[in-house]
């Protein structure tokens, strides 16, 4: 009940602090999230951006305690959810939370269902869990409730099929259905678009929105798609090689971007108006895990650190700038001037309310 007050009154639901994560490899161990810190607010969409390998899945697999035993683990932080710490909680107390108060949807959902297994079994399961003393009727009455919720027609007949006799689209309404299932006060979607075509990916949108308007929950929402950012979410978290180098709401993140490393992403993405030009692309590659570069994580591939010693030999702390913008970088307010950009971008990757 307390977690459900606090997303009516739009307070912090989810409290990160501190994240670090490592993982053993044959060549060393690697730190793919690095002191990660953020706050989500109850009802609102937080869009996690960043290159493959920049940590953003994982920081997540973390939170949910899905980090591969033996070889990964969290080293250091807290993760407060309803006054609870996601990161010290027993196994036990984490198991019996997810999907109740924290649930994720998975970016594949055909690995994630299970393929011997009728949909609607699997929806029921999800509410049994959580919901014990339902008999089978109740299970099934619900599991259709939901599935009508999330746009399946027919999920009566629907309930006996199976995964595989569903389109992509709709096995990620099914993934949807389950996750919202208990009206988590969380629900983190990693990449919940990215296999599908453009149609059906404006429906998954549209449909995590009116979950949300729904059922009150905050979602965090893993994507590359800067497009899809600016179409559903409220906030932006930009990840580099493992920490946060930026945060703003959305319109500032593509108006005026203070770390050069999302003004990069803003610049890669292709304008659906004027002549057709060259696309312009970050040059280089993410740094090895292993052999970070000394100073700032984004110099070798920054045009701002040249011939500029801070760059080379301090990494830059995140500060707080006007308007509640972060910024990880020694210059946050030259990056407007290194970057030429139209402030009419957020409309070329989706019309925002």
């Amino acid at each position: 009940m307390a977690i459900r007050q606090q997303q009516e009154r739009g307070a912090p639901v989810l409290e990160v602090r501190d994240l670090t994560v490592e993982i053993r490899t044959k060549r060393g161990t690697i730190t793919p999230v690095d002191r990660l810190s953020f706050t989500l607010r109850g009802g609102e969409v937080l869009g996690l951006v960043g290159e493959s390998g920049s940590g953003k899945s994982v920081s997540m697999m973390a939170l949910m305690g899905l980090l591969p035993a033996g070889a990964a683990r969290v080293t250091s932080g807290t993760a407060f959810l309803g006054g609870t710490d996601l990161l010290s909680v027993s196994p036990k107390r984490l198991n019996s939370m997810r999907g109740g108060v924290v649930s994720m949807v998975f970016q594949d959902p055909m690995s994630a269902l299970n393929p011997v297994m009728r949909v609607g079994d699997q929806v029921m399961e999800a509410v049994r869990v959580h919901h014990r003393g339902l008999g089978r009727k109740g299970l099934r009455a619900r599991a259709v409730e939901l599935l009508e919720l999330v746009g399946i027609t027919d999920a009566g007949e629907r309930m006996n099929a199976y995964p595989h006799e569903f389109s992509g689209g709709m096995r990620q309404r099914v993934m949807i259905a389950m996750a919202a299932a208990n009206e988590p006060a969380v629900i983190i979607a990693d990449e919940p678009t990215t296999a599908l075509d453009v149609t059906v990916q404006a429906q998954i949108l549209e449909l995590l929105q009116d979950m949300k308007e729904r059922i009150g929950s905050a979602i965090i929402l893993i994507t590359h798609d800067l497009g899809v950012i600016a179409e559903i979410a409220d906030r932006v978290m930009v990840m580099y090689a493992g920490g946060k180098v930026e945060e703003a709401a959305v319109q500032p993140i593509f108006d005026a971007p203070r770390h050069p490393y999302t003004a990069s992403l803003l610049a890669s993405m292709p304008k659906l108006s004027g002549a057709v030009t060259t696309m312009r692309t970050i040059p280089g590659a993410p740094p090895d895990l292993l052999a970070l570069p000394q100073g700032c994580r984004f110099n070798p591939r920054c045009p701002l650190a040249d011939g500029r010693t801070e760059c080379h030999t301090r990494a830059p702390e995140l500060v707080h700038l006007d308007g509640g913008q972060q910024s990880a970088c020694h210059f946050p307010a030259e990056v407007e001037k290194a970057f030429s950009r139209s402030s009419d971008q957020i409309e070329e990757g989706g019309e925002r309310a």
